[in-house]
């Protein structure tokens, strides 16, 4: 009767052995997501109050689609993630309403998204940086 069970108990830890499978490595591990809205916190040639007000943000939810929203226009665009901390924007489009108050935002984001090649995500602040080594900051929207 004694050997029955401890044979149970040796055939379930070696099923449970078997079935844990290997640590993942550094380099499988994937990135902190990026599926989350995030809120623009810090642009060039804008004050952080500009950008609160404009409800500046980037919807990374839908990846591949990004939508964005700098005050006015809905933006949409496709982000592809290509190893590492590289990112390529493309396929650009937004609505055409015209706010005066927003314009400059919206057309300094967009020109800026277009030369994007890198993002890093720190704590809950997703930076992206351009071409020149400028970067944007953003905070995630979930965060308290």
């Amino acid at each position: 009767m004694m050997i029955k069970r401890f044979a149970w108990v040796f055939a379930a830890a070696g099923l449970a052995a078997c079935s844990a499978g290997a640590l993942p490595s550094a380099e499988n591990t994937p990135q902190p997501n990026l599926k989350r809205v995030w809120m623009l916190a810090d642009f060039e040639g804008f004050s952080r109050e500009q950008l609160v007000a404009a409800e500046a943000r980037m919807d990374w939810t839908r990846l591949p689609r990004v939508y964005a929203y700098m005050g006015c226009n809905q933006l949409m665009m496709e982000a592809k993630q290509e190893g590492g901390d590289r990112i390529v924007f493309g396929g650009g489009a937004s609505t055409r309403m015209y706010c005066e108050e927003t314009m400059r935002l919206e057309q300094t984001f967009m020109n800026y998204i277009a030369g994007t090649k890198n993002y890093r995500i720190e704590g809950h602040t997703l930076i992206l940086r351009n071409e020149a080594g400028k970067e944007a900051r953003f905070v995630a929207q979930d965060w308290d």
